[in-house]
């Protein structure tokens, strides 16, 4: 489930070589977790001495409103003071937890910066100068003009053969129309295997072409104004006669590709072909010079009887078509256009200024840029992320956080096992296998056991664009090596630093990234009934997700197969439908509602995960406090629990980026996370006295429970 923050629009294709994508929630670390009845699972949570960040317990009352009532906006009551008073930070379309998190992560890796050095050569300080230094240079950009991209737009004007294209659309800076990626195989799991997708589309979704209701044709529009200008800026007056025929080449991938919800189905998304299989399925493009293109030192070439998995095969074989029908001269000018677009905020001043004015401003409703350190620093995380990652957790990460976060991980884990083997709607086969893979579940917290080796990566404090090659060189090589490797459990998919929590689904992993425990999500001063309700929620909801629509189609092992007995799995299904039913009734702005199929996974994930940590709440109450939890300024242990919940989610966007993530983002918004999971808790009746002429309120046989 994916929320982490990203303050600067780095170019994905830049960086689209990578693991299998986790499920997110937001998205020396150990692998601490247990499945057993231990003595640790019985403990209390350790008590610091410290006050706790908000408020005197870890909620801020103050926020909360005399006017709302409950059970008519459970979101509002709880956050109206912060939602009257917060502000969107400068560039950047959103505020909420996340950003307030990763604006602080930003604080102090400019520590980190300030205290970087040139020397050694290749060591972290080094690279983090180097890297930042590149990128802040404006008047080195300046004089470089276009100078550092020259060579690439060279290669595509020299190019005669639509395979030639094709070579080029792999390699650092192009835009490739299918994007490659290296994952996890999950017909065998301890093995990697290489993986493609649709791709090739340059404003943020498929829907932004298709759709003919407003604001997407004037965006539509101002796309094709900004294609034209950046030709314009780099006086290349031939390729401007071709912007609508770009846009229209653009507007026939995206008519290709499946949508966001189609793409939720992983066994529909694992479809095994060798690549002469997909040669003959879809003959439009060159795959195996394609591929090739890529396969340099110590990397071997592949042949034909190579086995790829094929993530969106339909939708390829039609961009194949259209690859190869399309006019040669278009191809050239899209792929050009492409490096300009890729390369904008790596030039000098204009083109920044011109990429914001399009992505920012038009996508987005930005009014203004962020300042160029604090882009700096974003690029940073983008590209550099281990390594700052690495000076990061020496300075910002207690050791005794990992030691609080088990017991609760063990509170969970415990009422999770608990619900599970309750009677209900899973039969005993389908328990058994549930319970199997609760056992097998891995818990990593913090940061990786292990770093990655980027000493051998050069990095120049002007030659900022060649930097960016590199960097994309190095993952790029590192990522190919995998096909040569056993799976690297050690590995993570994001960076420590960054605000986020994630399960990945061919590991059967959960992970809790550094940057993330901090308050709102976690503070070990704050009362327990707080964390219960937000760290624990996270926790469960990272654990909900093995058991989601899409992740309870992986077994324990993370390997891909149906463990489902018919009848529950039909049982699962109508309570999915049901959810996909409450959460497409919810209407964010105005005349877009939540897509409940896209959001589908991450809602039962909340719901899930709130469930079962007011369970482990409830255990944990009965371990303790034999005599009932103390009230604390009025509020229960159960109140404080909700609270908490809802506090976490509290979240401002701007309307064009709130429509942007309605298309693409399988969360849903701040307001409809809080409100959606507690009407259907009964427990949340009771604790706030909800009756029948509440607005959140369901009758008693429409409120949907899981586990």
């Amino acid at each position: 489930m994916t929320m982490m923050v990203s303050l600067l629009r780095t170019s994905t294709r830049l960086i689209a070589l990578c693991a299998a994508v986790p499920l997110v929630l937001f998205s020396n670390g150990c692998s601490t977790g247990t499945d057993n009845n231990s003595a640790q699972e019985l403990q209390a949570i350790p008590q610091l001495s410290g006050k706790a960040a908000l408020g005197s317990w870890g909620v801020q009352t103050a926020n909360i409103s005399s006017d709302i009532k409950p059970g008519d906006d459970f979101y509002g009551y709880v956050n109206e003071g912060w939602l009257k008073t917060a502000e969107f930070p400068a560039g950047i379309p959103r505020m909420d937890s996340f950003v307030e998190l990763a604006l602080k992560a930003e604080t102090d890796i400019r520590e980190i910066v300030a205290d970087a050095t040139e020397k050694p050569e290749n060591s972290n300080q080094q690279q983090i100068a180097a890297l930042y230094t590149s990128y802040t240079d404006l008047d080195t950009l300046e004089k470089q003009g276009l100078q550092p991209v020259k060579d690439k737009l060279a290669a595509i004007a020299a190019a005669t053969q639509r395979g030639e294209l094709a070579a080029l659309m792999q390699q650092p800076g192009y835009n490739a129309i299918a994007d490659l990626n290296v994952q996890i195989d999950t017909r065998d799991p301890s093995r990697y295997i290489l993986a493609l997708r649709q791709g090739g589309l340059g404003m943020p979704a498929r829907e932004y072409y298709l759709l003919d209701e407003a604001p997407y044709p004037a965006h539509r529009q101002a796309y094709a104004d900004y294609i034209s200008d950046l030709f314009k800026m780099a006086n290349m007056p031939e390729m401007q006669a071709l912007v609508a025929d770009i846009v229209q080449f653009e507007h026939a991938l995206a008519d290709a590709q499946w949508s966001n919800s189609e793409m939720r189905n992983p066994v529909r998304m694992t479809r095994y072909m060798s690549l002469a299989e997909l040669a003959e399925y879809a003959p439009g493009i060159d795959w195996l010079a394609m591929l090739n293109s890529l396969m340099v030192a110590p990397n071997e070439p592949l042949h034909k009887d190579v086995i790829v998995v094929v993530n969106t095969d339909s939708a390829l074989q039609k961009i194949a078509n259209i690859f190869q029908t399309t006019d040669f001269n278009v191809l050239q000018a899209y792929m050009s256009f492409h490096v300009l677009d890729n390369y904008a905020d790596y030039l000098a001043k204009p083109w920044r200024d011109r990429h914001f004015a399009f992505y920012g401003k038009q996508l987005q409703g930005l009014a203004e840029q962020r300042s160029l350190e604090q882009n700096a620093i974003a690029l940073l995380n983008g590209y550099l992320g281990e390594v700052v990652g690495q000076e990061y957790v020496k300075r910002h990460f207690p050791a005794e956080y990992r030691q609080s976060l088990m017991v609760y991980v063990n509170y969970l884990k415990n009422a999770f096992r608990e619900r599970l083997q309750a009677p209900g709607w899973m039969d005993d086969a389908t328990r058994k296998q549930a319970l199997e893979k609760l056992s097998m579940l891995k818990t990593e917290i913090g940061y990786p056991t292990r770093w990655h080796d980027y000493s051998a990566l050069e990095l120049k404090k002007d030659d900022l664009i060649g930097n960016i090659d590199r960097l994309y060189g190095w993952l790029m090589n590192d990522t190919l090596a995998k096909l040569h490797e056993p799976v690297r459990e050690w590995e993570w998919s994001y960076s420590p630093q960054q605000v986020n929590a994630y399960y990945s689904p061919p590991q059967n992993e959960i992970v809790f990234l550094a940057a993330i425990l901090q308050p709102p999500f976690f503070d070990p001063n704050a009362d327990f009934a707080v964390n219960f309700g937000a760290i624990l929620t996270v926790i469960g909801h990272e654990t909900s997700h093995g058991f989601d629509d899409q992740g309870s189609q992986y077994d324990g092992t993370g390997r891909l197969r149906n463990w489902w007995s018919e009848a529950s799995a039909k049982e699962f299904k109508k309570r999915g439908d049901q959810l996909v039913a409450q959460y497409e009734t919810f209407e964010p702005v105005p005349g877009a509602h939540i897509n409940g199929r896209l959001t589908l996974g991450e809602n039962i994930a909340d719901l899930g995960g709130i469930s079962v940590a007011y369970h482990a709440l409830q255990n944990y109450i009965r371990d303790h406090y034999p005599d009932g939890a103390p009230v604390l300024d009025g509020f229960s242990a159960e109140q404080r629990f909700f609270l908490s919940w809802a506090q976490m989610w509290r979240s401002k966007r701007t309307e064009d980026y709130q429509r942007q993530l309605l298309l693409n983002d399988p969360h849903s918004p701040g307001r409809f996370r809080a409100n959606g999971t507690v009407r259907n808790l009964d427990a949340w009746y009771q604790a706030f006295d909800v009756g029948p002429d509440a607005a959140l309120y369901l009758p008693p046989d429409q409120r949907i429970t899981t586990w």
